[in-house]
């Protein structure tokens, strides 16, 4: 129960944040100390990660699956085997690219 409350005061607090209330009048308001509040603001200000970036298995399987579209629209092994590398080679970039982030 206490967790809720804390994450109802915490949703609360950012509102009054969001509102243009001070960080001391919010903590005067909600008998808090001044550093809970900055602590909230700080999270609720913290950028969140939109989504994880591409595990290898999953790229390892798109990769086949890229492949094995490519051959049967060509009917080229070749050009299937290098399209196969080149997405796996672009997932992997984007992959790196999003954990750099």
């Amino acid at each position: 129960m206490i967790g809720v409350q804390n994450q109802d005061l915490d949703a609360r607090i950012a509102e009054e944040f969001a509102a243009g209330r001070g960080s001391a009048e919010i903590a005067a308001r909600y008998n808090v100390a001044l550093t809970y509040v900055d602590r909230v603001i700080e999270d609720v200000m913290r950028p969140r990660k939109s989504r994880a970036a591409p595990g290898l298995a999953n790229r390892v399987v798109l990769a086949i699956l890229a492949t094995v579209l490519l051959w049967l629209v060509s009917g080229e092994g070749a050009v299937a085997l290098i399209g196969g590398f080149a997405v796996f080679g672009l997932l992997s970039v984007l992959a790196g690219q999003q954990k750099r982030k």
